[in-house]
């Protein structure tokens, strides 16, 4: 009578349970191995509890013992420096910290996430550990004794381990349900590999029988326990079982698998092949059933193993196709009370027999029951999923019996199981995520199987499309060549062909934007670096956030639309084509994602590059304002509203200039208020150092912008106090252009206008490139003034103050004259260049009621630019001004010039100009008058108007005066 097999015995009844509750516990996913959950962050560092256990001598001993391993356990002991025992005892510890991590990850899956993931991937680095270390023991100690022990426990590794725990169930996916690609090249690779371990060691046994108890150590060997273990566990029970298991397993594999097809050991009688993979397959399964026989027929099951024998040879007839004798031989195991994966696995085989052998509703309908009244499908997704799978899988098989009309019926009927679990209320988010994650990848399976893909319920097609788009950006991710890799060509259009299937009116509104989204993506990630590609992207995504505002994946699109567009811009700023691409998507975000994390991240940029630049400083500032305390550019963004608010002031007539003033300070106050709060927790936390900077800038615009509005009130001393003694500007040389302006123009107005010079001559000299710019834009500003004083007809006179800053015109001029010549700018500027800046300077010596010592400095120039009719109106209406006779002349030849450049219609204000003062001089030289009406009365003949209607009245009162 066989002794109980106690290790066999332990490892279903115990370590069997306990690997199912892992996989339970885990909810291993396809065969990833990975936890398809919201992502949890961990507030602390988490290397502690990723650590390697240290395995104590005590737990060796007790692994040991439960093995039934004494003859190790004695050596262990006896021998601790032998390199086999070393060897083994290192195999042995990664073995236990291989089992801790499991367990630690199966407790840190209700309630960490990330941990568990990562304990996870812990285990399995330890599992091929395993692996590795029973592999070198083969190949190092070829003619140790515990040779087969070796072998046949790698070859339970494979079938165990590597089978349910790493690739999640992947032998009853593969046998029962539908396995994924990765399950499917994993069972393939173990069944083959444990099939040809286990057949050396049953040989191997067989000569030991033999070879060991003629070994000159045999008694020392008996004592320790080495034959019994070898013999009564090993050759007796343990070796054949699992021989029969990869056999089984073997049978399975399709006609084209390596299996059949590669060289084979022709010395191993277990080994040697039948001549077609049919007769192979009916020698393999024969070879099962003999070798399992004694298991199964053993009522008082001895070996302990009786119901997992029960279960493998049930598969040997089944594939075998004696259904009968399945149902009949599975029936100890269903009227069964323990609740283990033996006799859950039971259900599931029984189901495919009972589907072949009656009528296939009877058995979804046992699935059905299976799945709302086993525990193990509500603990784990796995396992539902694998029960559904069994569901699609029975009436599959059955509908080959049908002819094709009944077939495609049959099909449609069996994918039903997906759509119900598709549809289960009541899965949780994360739970709902990781169904979707499994159908897409069965369908994805078994679209052979699909007769008509549109037919297929918008919910499907759209998880088909979500599985199809990630593994082509996984294979994206690998370096894969996107135009030669056909795998990555078959997902980009299965996304198209999709999203095309999807786009119809009467499909939900969400599915239609993720379906939209999912097919700019593939265009995307084939070829992402072309400016075309990318610029097409955006714009396709940026349609489904204007489309479909309120779904979900909207955001996601507009987000990537925006920031790759603002990327363009930055590359090309003005193509006019990216400019109104961006400002397309921008519009959208703005409008309908304000509060999103992508509209903070656009506003400054945007509203800096298209707005505040192109003068749109209200709206820019709009979007300053909306800028969140804690964004990264917030105190850009403050910064930029300060210099919005004072753009718009310099715009701004003299009451809407009072209110923004109020504003511009009321911000400026805030922010210095909000930087002082920055500055001070900053010397108790460890601050960003950038956005520490950044509010000290913003603290110096604040400032700076305070003396800018003191000096435009002419409060100049306080403008220049403010300067002085608020911030060091010079640790902020951004700003220093504006910092020189407000000065210069200060000093200018308290009437220091050597100091202004100097300051001018100084900056010029030590940082031209902030000085000349500066100076030219003061000049402007202030040439904008005079302009509009020596506007014809104008009535206006020149202010004290504007006199006394024409004053300094000339010094700021020649400054930038002197820079020049020195060498101080660079590239040097052109004397055309500073032709410009002398008429500015001419208009400051009238301004200054001296047009004497402005035709002085524009005669300099009329030789050489005399072509310029800006110039020359200049030199005439200065001339005019001057009011001698020598001028009156001067004056009416420049005019005469300025006449003579319009032949024809239509004629601008600057020719009637040129006309009136022409004969006013003649009026003041009493030279051609009897000729006034006359060429009036010609002007009149062009036209009616005379140029308007103060030209208009002037000419008149010429004709008036000459006609009487």
């Amino acid at each position: 009578m066989m002794k109980k097999n106690r290790a066999l015995i332990d490892w279903y009844r115990k370590h069997g349970n306990k690997v199912c509750a892992m996989v339970l516990g885990l909810s291993l996913v396809g065969g990833v191995g990975q936890l398809h959950a919201q992502e949890v962050n961990l507030s602390a560092d988490i290397s502690s509890l990723i650590a390697e256990t240290e395995i104590t001598k005590s737990q060796i001993e007790q692994y040991l013992q439960q093995q039934g391993d004494y003859h190790l356990l004695y050596v262990i002991d006896a021998k601790p420096m032998d390199r086999l025992v070393v060897a083994e005892r290192q195999l042995i510890i990664t073995q236990l910290q291989f089992q801790d991590f499991l367990a630690r990850a199966r407790q840190a899956a209700t309630s960490n996430v990330q941990l568990a993931n990562q304990l996870q991937s812990q285990a399995i680095t330890k599992f091929q550990s395993v692996i590795q270390q029973y592999e070198r023991l083969i190949d190092r100690f070829k003619n140790s004794p515990r040779l087969p022990i070796w072998q046949t426990n790698l070859a339970e590794f494979y079938l165990q381990q590597q089978l349910q725990l790493v690739n999640s169930f992947a032998a009853e996916a593969y046998c029962f349900g539908v396995a994924s690609k990765q399950q499917e090249d994993a069972y393939s690779e173990s069944v083959q590999k444990a099939f040809i371990l286990l057949a050396n060691a049953d040989r191997t046994l067989y000569k030991l029988q033999t070879t060991l108890p003629r070994s000159k150590n045999y008694s020392e060997l008996n004592t320790q326990g080495l034959p019994a273990l070898l013999f009564d566990e090993y050759n007796a029970k343990r070796t054949p079982y699992y021989l029969a298991v990869a056999a089984i397993y073997v049978a399975t594999l399709p006609d084209n698998d390596p299996y059949f097809a590669s060289d084979y050991d022709k010395t191993n009688a277990t080994t040697i092949r039948a001549e077609t993979p049919e007769k192979e397959r009916v020698r393999l399964l024969n070879l099962a059933l003999g070798k399992l026989e004694p298991y199964v027929t053993d009522q008082g099951d001895l070996a302990g193993i009786r119901f997992p024998a029960i279960l493998h040879a049930s598969h040997a007839l089944l594939l075998q196709e004696q259904y009968d004798a399945v149902i009949k031989l599975l029936q100890p195991l269903q009227s069964s009370t323990r609740q283990d994966l033996t006799v859950f696995t039971s259900y599931l085989l029984r189901a495919h027999a009972v589907a072949m052998n009656a009528d296939v509703s009877i058995a979804s309908g046992e699935l059905r029951q299976l799945l709302t009244q086993h525990p193990f499908p509500k603990q784990s997704l796995a396992l539902r999923m694998l029960v559904t799978d069994v569901m699609f899988r029975v009436q599959e098989k059955k509908s080959r019996q049908y002819e094709k009309h009944e077939r495609d019926k049959a099909i449609n009927t069996a994918f039903e199981a997906y759509y119900d679990l598709l549809n289960d209320k009541s899965l949780s988010e994360s739970d709902q995520k990781q169904i979707r994650y499994f159908i897409a990848q069965r369908f994805e399976r078994l679209m052979e199987l699909v007769p008509n893909i549109d037919a297929l319920p918008a919910e499907v097609r759209i998880t088909i499309s979500d599985y199809a788009l990630q593994h082509a950006q996984q294979i994206v991710a690998t370096g894969a060549d996107p135009k030669v890799n056909k795998e990555l060509a078959r997902y980009l259009n299965m996304v198209s062909e999709l999203a095309t299937s999807l786009d119809e009116l009467n499909v939900d509104r969400g599915i239609r934007a993720r379906s939209l989204y999912n097919a700019a993506v593939a265009i995307y990630l084939p070829d992402p670096d072309t400016l075309e590609v990318q610029q097409q992207i955006a714009n396709k995504l940026t349609d489904v956030a204007r489309k479909y505002p309120q779904q979900p994946v909207s955001l996601k699109a507009i987000t990537f639309a925006s920031q790759r567009l603002q990327l363009l811009h930055q590359q090309y700023p003005k193509l006019d084509r990216m400019i109104a691409d961006y400002s397309a998507a921008a519009e959208v975000l703005f409008r309908n994602f304000s509060v999103s994390p992508a509209a903070d991240n656009q506003r400054v940029y945007y509203a800096f590059h298209l707005l505040q630049t192109h003068g749109k400083y209200e709206q820019a500032a709009s979007h300053y304002k909306l800028v969140p305390f804690d964004h990264v550019q917030y105190f850009d963004a403050q910064r930029e509203l300060l210099f919005c608010l004072d753009a718009q002031i310099e715009e701004a007539d003299e009451e809407s200039q009072t209110a923004l003033i109020r504003e511009l300070d009321v911000h400026a106050k805030r922010i210095l208020r909000e930087v002082d709060t920055e500055l001070n927790q900053a010397q108790s936390t460890q601050r960003q150092a950038d956005r520490i900077d950044k509010a000290k800038l913003a603290q110096a615009t604040a400032h700076l912008l305070f003396a800018v509005n003191a000096e435009r009130q002419g409060k100049h001393g306080t403008a220049l106090e403010m300067i002085d003694q608020t911030v060091d500007f010079n640790e902020f040389p951004q700003l220093m252009p504006r910092v020189l302006q407000v000065r210069i123009g200060a000093l200018i107005g308290e009437n220091r206008f050597a100091d202004a010079a100097e300051l001018a001559n100084t900056f010029m000299q030590s940082n031209p490139s902030i000085a000349a710019p500066t100076i030219e834009r003061l000049l402007l500003e202030l040439d904008a003034e005079f302009k509009q004083i020596l506007k014809f007809f104008s009535d206006a006179k020149a202010s004290a103050t504007l006199k006394q800053k024409s004053k300094a015109v000339l010094t700021l001029v020649q400054a930038m004259k002197n820079a020049n010549q020195q060498g101080h700018i660079k590239p040097t500027l052109d004397e055309s260049y500073f032709v410009s800046l002398d008429m500015i300077a001419a208009r400051a010596c009238m301004i200054t009621d001296d047009p004497a010592k402005a035709i002085s400095i524009l005669e300099t120039r009329l030789d050489q630019y005399g072509d310029i009719l800006e110039l020359i109106v200049l030199y005439a209406e200065a001339n005019f001004i001057l009011d001698t006779k020598e001028s009156y002349k001067k004056s009416r030849d420049s005019y005469q010039l300025v006449i003579s450049a319009y032949p024809s219609k239509p004629y601008p204000a600057i020719y009637y100009q040129a006309w009136l003062r022409y004969l006013q001089t003649c009026d003041r030289l009493q030279t051609e008058i009897e000729d006034i009406p006359l060429y009036i009365n010609r002007l009149r003949m062009h036209d009616q108007d005379l140029g308007g209607e103060n030209f208009t009245e002037a000419f008149n009162a010429l004709e008036d005066k000459y006609n009487n």
